[in-house]
């Protein structure tokens, strides 16, 4: 019976078996319930409450090409600095959070730009009522025309406000180009339509498992699909 059991599993599209993987071993790590249940029941970008979506847009902002253990690390201070994410008292003290979000990370770009982010949300207030006016590539186009978010962190600040869409970062690409994919997105999707989850759920699990179990994940995917993994290849 065990041996069926194991032929059986070997028979499982590697899709398949690198979400049980990614998932069980994220779970093992630290990967909680109530983390999934989040990223599950996200509701979508017409929903998001102002201070939300500002709260959303620094987070991408920081994050871009820095640890995010640094960023979580020092997130509470910035919450702080940055006055709860109210935009409209970021643009009346506009200069008082800039000088004090520098004093905690020395990026006098990433502070000035959510500054402006601040600027933009408090405009467009509530930015519900806007993002429910655009279709998908009309809300990535915006989303990338904000201050240092381009082409690659809308993705990242797109999933984590509610659009079903995948992050081509780092974690993502690498694992993509492990298993013989073309892009991040059509692996995601194909792992999609076999375990019935969200792309952000997808997403999220493959970049925790990538992050919090480092770079042997990629030689795992690699083995799934039957591939010979080359360190060189993915980065």
């Amino acid at each position: 019976m065990k041996t069926m059991d194991l032929f059986s599993e070997d028979l499982r599209p590697p899709e398949e078996r690198l979400w049980g993987m990614a998932l069980t071993e994220s779970l093992n790590t630290g990967l909680t319930a109530e983390w999934l249940h989040y990223w599950r029941t996200l509701p979508p970008p017409s929903q998001v409450a102002d201070r939300d979506f500002l709260s959303e847009g620094i987070w991408a902002i920081l994050n871009a090409g820095m640890k995010e253990a640094l960023i979580r690390k020092k997130w509470p201070s910035i919450e702080n600095a940055f006055l709860g994410f109210d935009a409209a008292a970021i643009v009346a003290d506009a200069e008082g959070c800039y000088e004090r979000g520098l004093a905690i990370i020395r990026h006098p770009g990433k502070m000035g730009a959510a500054v402006e982010m601040a600027r933009v949300v408090a405009e467009k207030s509530p930015i519900r009522n806007y993002l429910a006016t655009l279709n998908e590539k009309e809300l990535l186009d915006f989303l990338g025309s904000l201050p240092f978010i381009g082409k690659v962190t809308r993705f990242h600040l797109a999933r984590n406000i509610g659009v079903d869409v995948t992050k081509p970062d780092i974690h993502l690409t690498r694992i993509t180009a492990a298993a013989g994919y073309a892009s991040p997105d059509a692996l995601v999707t194909a792992m999609c339509s076999l375990n019935g989850e969200r792309k952000g759920v997808t997403d999220f699990v493959l970049w925790y498992w990538a992050a919090h179990v480092g770079r042997v994940v990629y030689a795992r995917t690699a083995e799934i699909f039957g591939r010979q993994y080359v360190e060189g290849d993915v980065g």
